[in-house]
C-alpha cells in the first residue's frame, strides 16, 4: 500500500484501485482474519522517526499496542513523491494466532577480565611503564 500512496498522489486509508483496506489485506494474502487495523504516514525519513509519530498519535498508538493484533506487516516506499518516503503499517489476527511472548534475558554485567599475569602493573598515576 506504501506504494499506492507514494504514486497516486493520495494519502488516505481509502487510495488505489482497491479502496477498502480489508480487501486489499485479501487481495495481498492475508485472508480468514479476525480484526485488522493500518497506519499510515510519510515523510518521516527513518523508521524510529515514523514509530515515534506513530506512538504520540493516540489512534496510531491504540493500533500498535492494541492486544486484538497478533500480527503485523511493514511497508515503505521512498520515492520523488511529494513526502519521500511513505509507510504503511498493516495489523491483524488470525484464528489460532497466538502471542507468545518469549523472556528477554536480562544481560549480566560486563565481566571483568583479569590483566595477564605478564602485563606490567600500573604505576601510581595510572599508567603502565
Amino acid at each position: 500500500y506504501s506504494q499506492v500512496l507514494a504514486t497516486s498522489g493520495c494519502f488516505q486509508h481509502t487510495c488505489g484501485p482497491v479502496p477498502n483496506f480489508a480487501e486489499r489485506d485479501g487481495q495481498a494474502g492475508y485472508m480468514d482474519w479476525t480484526s485488522i487495523g493500518e497506519n499510515i504516514a510519510a515523510g518521516y525519513p527513518t523508521p524510529e522517526a515514523v514509530v515515534a509519530g506513530w506512538m504520540a498519535s493516540p489512534g496510531h498508538r491504540a493500533n500498535m499496542l492494541s492486544p486484538n493484533f497478533t500480527e503485523i506487516g511493514v511497508g515503505l516506499v521512498s520515492s520523488g513523491g511529494k513526502y519521500g518516503t511513505y509507510w504503511a503499517q498493516e495489523f491483524g489476527s488470525r484464528p489460532g494466532a497466538v502471542l507468545n511472548f518469549a523472556p528477554l534475558p536480562i544481560a549480566p554485567d560486563p565481566a571483568t577480565v583479569p590483566p595477564s599475569a605478564d602485563a606490567a602493573p600500573p604505576r601510581d598515576d595510572g599508567s603502565s611503564e
